[in-house]
């Protein structure tokens, strides 16, 4: 019976494979939401902070905004309206997985008294030709309209624009890129319903083979391991195939739209595009043709299949799945299907990562797309459709949808899905997830949103398959495609009374290319006469910023004195004495966010002084994290957070590789769990390969801090939200555990409760330590070959997840301005805050180092690092905004951090080093701790 069960498993899935790709015009993939940020623990509340014919509907219920879903995490939206007596009419697409969403439509006329009418269902193609057949014609009877980001550009004359419908508010809560992607000359075309996008799908067992990465790295002179640029991909391509490991290094569909859009996708990546914005076709230029001879070179070196051009979507689908590829670009939407050991010869063999870079190394690939609603201009109940729509789109429906596989277009969905795979058991069904949101958030791109898309591949790609087998030469199939293509627009009206549109611009992956000179801010107001006192954090880095002061008096004509520079302890110190002296003679002073809720009585809510636009500009999760009690505690300058910092000679040891996997059972790869850091850390200093596998500061705040990151990454936290101490629970006892048993094993350093940073950043430079966890801060002394032995032989990843899988470390902090409020100039202090966190003076600091905390700036510093030629100074910048926006959480925030820790490392140090058993310890510790608080008040109230 298994044959017969794997012939049914393989035909369904092809089925309804082939619906979802031709619902996305012949392949195309939809594409997600931004990336949710990941739960973390609740911050310490201290001092701080259908049916062709539905049924009748029933007499509808006392309307309410939203209702929650059955489950209690989730809600609906869009039944705050009573619709008694109105018929909303659909044309929808249809199909599995399509049609289960269409269920939830009953509860919708319950609540509203609506009632629903399908009157169109059919799939992409279909529901494509009986639009523009009813738009055409002016026969629409229909309320509410399937789209789709890919078709959208057809049917710009004939939907409305949603922004009528949606306040800013509901559309926050969707993929920001799918949303700029469907707004056309200022207008939403759309509401996004769930998305698909591109995806670097490889073989482990062939990466991870030892003989394989020895040989590869002694012909190319790099590490093994999965392609991170297009070059990579031909260069392993051949590779495996000369090797005979594979029958096809790679591969992809090779005929209609889908091999137009996949030249497509790997051309935006060589920095080019079809067209240009006068809709000029370009795509014989350098870009093209290195596309192009990459797709040539590839068929002719025996690395793509013979038959590439005769294939489609289920053919590379099914090609992969017999385990004749070692790797390729494939959509997520077959993730089910690789994952059946009856139907498919790698599951449990394959993994997923980003899309590669090109000739741009800004730029990844990231061809997607997103299914969703439309509201026709010609339609009878355009409300009622908006409610609808806002019914089908909210986060409870959506995320029943996610359930079935489909990739969310909603942050808070993104969350409920990803929670749900870390319980899976299958580790890849959390990273696919978490790789997906990533993706959609920063290499969303469409294919050029034209209403003749289709008329154009239909043309271009006879042309492309006729370069791939080598009857034309590169150039002049290129030629001749352009010229041909040229006629095809012109014919279309493309150069008629300066035709334009503002969708064939380069599309925004990644980070989008800085378009001006950045800002200053604060200097809109004559601020003659005026004294602003400053009390400032010292020393380097930090007092570059204090030089463009003088632009700020130029421009204003204030005066600033800074009254006092010190350190961050010694200005802590200032700041507290002049508080509860009340002897405050300054009108801007530092905070941090690890130090606020000790100055929360004493200075302003700064959402007095800043409108949302303007704190629109800073990283959410920082603004969030120094709102306390809905007050608003500084604005931040610059920020840093916590990155596995690890060594690249050491991971890619062919030899260290075998050893590893024949012990452990699985490959040696950067450690992504706190277990895996354990394992490999005693790994490595057992192998004799480094003095210490792993290592931290082991005193004073920086312990403290330390075990309190690797605590919530085990689902745990120091406090529960009445102060009580409950880090003696099991989440605290394997966090301590862990500790102990490295330092047992001789994987830390036998003087680790001596070290501070500096020391630890010396361990790690002077090649004694294999990987450990780090700030940011100390990258410029790691690549400095003249005094660090590691410079160029070490990488950056994301923190690990604990006993939450959901939860990855991210310990980190701001450092930021706030104003007193004893200050004597408020006003002309929120200016000067203004001033020195503007774009211009953030920029100018980001590029002495220092991470960034507005995205503008972010841009401008990630494209200057695209051009320094060493990768990994861009890799750093893009990784760091991708924690600090998804990962960033400070240690509890009261008054007493300080006190608490000087109490508490102590007794870690004595777990540590075995003087006390970890649950004597962990007791004991919490009891101290208990009085500690007590006496401190924190039980009074």
């Amino acid at each position: 019976m298994k044959p017969h069960r794997a012939f049914w498993t393989l035909l369904s899935v092809l089925i309804i494979a082939s619906l979802l790709l031709a619902a996305c015009g012949g392949g195309q993939a939809t594409e997600e939401p931004a990336p949710a940020p990941t739960a973390v623990p609740a911050e310490v509340e201290a001092p701080t902070e259908a049916p062709a014919e539905p049924a009748e509907p029933a007499a509808p219920v006392e309307p309410a905004e939203t209702m929650m879903g059955p489950d209690g995490r989730a809600s609906y939206a869009g039944l705050d309206k009573d619709l008694s007596g109105v018929t909303i009419r659909m044309a929808n697409i249809g199909g599995q997985p399509y049609e289960a969403m269409y269920d939830s439509i009953k509860l919708f006329e319950e609540k509203t008294g609506a009632k629903v009418e399908i009157v169109f269902l059919g799939d992409g193609f279909q529901i494509d030709r009986y639009l523009k057949q009813n738009y055409a014609a002016d026969t629409v009877d229909f309320d509410v309209a399937w789209n789709h980001t890919s078709f959208m550009s057809q049917y710009t004359a004939f939907v409305e624009d949603l922004q009528q419908y949606f306040t800013p508010e509901e559309l926050a809560a969707f993929s920001p890129a799918i949303i700029e992607a469907a707004t056309i000359d200022g207008a939403l075309q759309l509401i996004p319903r769930h998305a698909d996008i591109s995806a670097m799908h490889y073989r482990t067992d062939l990466f991870g083979d030892a003989d394989l990465q020895a040989k590869f790295e002694a012909e190319y002179g790099y590490p093994l391991a999965p392609p991170e640029t297009i070059e990579q991909m031909q260069q392993m391509a051949e590779f495996f195939v000369a090797e005979g490991a594979v029958d096809y290094g790679t591969q992809f569909a090779g005929k209609e739209e889908a091999l137009a859009g996949r030249f497509y996708e790997l051309l935006v990546a060589n920095g080019g595009n079809y067209f240009d914005e006068a809709f000029e076709p370009i795509f014989n230029n350098e870009a093209g043709q290195a596309t192009a001879e990459w797709m040539r070179s590839l068929y002719e070196a025996g690395a793509l299949p013979s038959d590439t051009t005769n294939l489609l979507w289920p053919e590379v689908a099914a090609n992969f799945c017999s385990g004749n590829v070692a790797f390729y670009l494939e959509w997520y939407g077959w993730y089910s299907y690789f994952q059946d050991p009856d139907s498919c010869a790698v599951a449990g063999k394959f993994d997923l990562m980003r899309g590669p870079t090109g000739l741009d190394p800004a730029t990844h690939t990231g061809w997607a797309g997103a299914h969703a609603f439309s509201i026709p201009k010609a339609a009878q109940n355009k409300d009622a459709a908006a409610q609808l729509i806002k019914f089908l789109s909210s986060q409870q429906v959506a995320y029943d949808e996610g359930k079935l596989g489909l990739l969310p277009v909603r942050d808070d969905v993104w969350k409920l899905v990803i929670e749900d795979a870390g319980a899976s058991g299958v580790p890849l069904d959390q990273k696919r997830l978490e790789i997906a949101q990533q993706q959609i958030s920063e290499d969303f791109f469409t294919p050029p949103l034209f209403a003749d898309w289709i008329s154009f591949t239909n043309l271009w790609y006879p042309q492309l398959q006729s370069i791939i087998l080598g009857d034309v030469s590169v150039e002049d199939g290129l030629n001749d495609a352009v010229e041909q293509t040229r006629l095809l627009m012109e014919d279309a009206g493309y150069y008629s009374a300066g035709a334009s549109q503002q969708t064939l611009e380069k599309p925004a992956v990644a980070v989008d290319e800085p378009a001006a000179e950045a800002q200053y801010a604060g200097v809109d107001k004559d601020l003659s006469g005026v004294t602003i006192r400053m009390a400032n954090i010292g020393g380097q880095p930090y007092e570059a910023m204090y030089g463009s002061i003088a632009e700020f008096e130029a421009q204003t004509g204030a005066k600033v004195e800074i009254v006092f520079l010190g350190d961050g302890f010694q200005i802590d110190r200032y700041l507290k004495q002049n508080y509860a002296a009340g002897t405050v003679d300054f009108d801007v002073a530092w905070n941090h966010t690890s130090f606020m809720s000790q100055y929360t009585a004493f200075v302003e809510d700064l959402q007095q002084y800043f409108t949302p636009e303007e704190l629109a500009a800073f990283s959410p999760a920082i603004i969030e994290a120094a709102t306390i009690d809905g007050a608003l505690q500084l604005i931040p300058r610059h920020a840093d957070i916590s990155a596995m910092h690890y060594r690249t000679d050491l991971f890619g040891d062919a030899d260290l590789q075998a050893k590893f996997e024949a012990e452990y059972g699985y490959p040696l790869a950067p450690p992504e769990t706190i277990e895996q850091m354990q394992q490999m850390a005693e790994f490595f200093v057992a192998e004799g390969a480094v003095d210490y596998g792993t290592q931290f500061a082991g005193k004073e705040e920086a312990l403290a801090g330390r075990f309190y990151e690797l605590l919530v990454a085990n689902g745990g936290n120091y406090f529960d939200e009445a102060f009580e101490p409950i880090f003696n629970n099991e989440a605290g006892q394997a966090t301590a555990e862990w500790m102990r048993s490295l330092y047992e094993a001789g994987a830390l350093p036998s003087d680790t409760t001596n070290l501070l940073w500096p020391e630890v950043a010396a361990n790690f430079c002077s090649g004694n330590v294999a990987f450990y966890l780090e700030w940011y801060g100390w990258y410029s002394y790691f690549q400095d070959p003249d005094s660090c032995a590691v410079a160029g032989k070490f990488d950056l990843m994301r923190g690990p997840t604990g006993l939450d899988p959901a939860t990855h470390t991210g310990w980190a902090g701001a450092h930021a301005f706030s104003i007193p409020k004893a200050a004597q100039n408020k006003d002309a202090a929120a200016q000067l805050i203004k001033f020195l966190t503007s774009e211009k003076v953030a920029y100018e600091e980001s590029k002495l180092g220092l991470l960034a905390v507005r995205d503008d700036v972010w841009a401008r510093v990630i494209a200057d690092a695209a051009g320094s030629g060493v990768p990994l100074d861009q890799k750093r910048l893009e990784l760091a905004q991708l924690q600090i926006s998804e990962d960033f959480f400070t240690p509890p925030l009261f008054a007493d951090w300080i006190s608490f820790t000087n109490l508490w490392y102590p007794q870690l140090q004595s777990i540590i080093l075995g003087d006390v058993s970890v649950e004597d310890g962990l007791n004991d510790a919490v009891e101290q701790t208990r009085q500690l608080m007590e006496d401190a008040g924190y039980y009074n109230q």
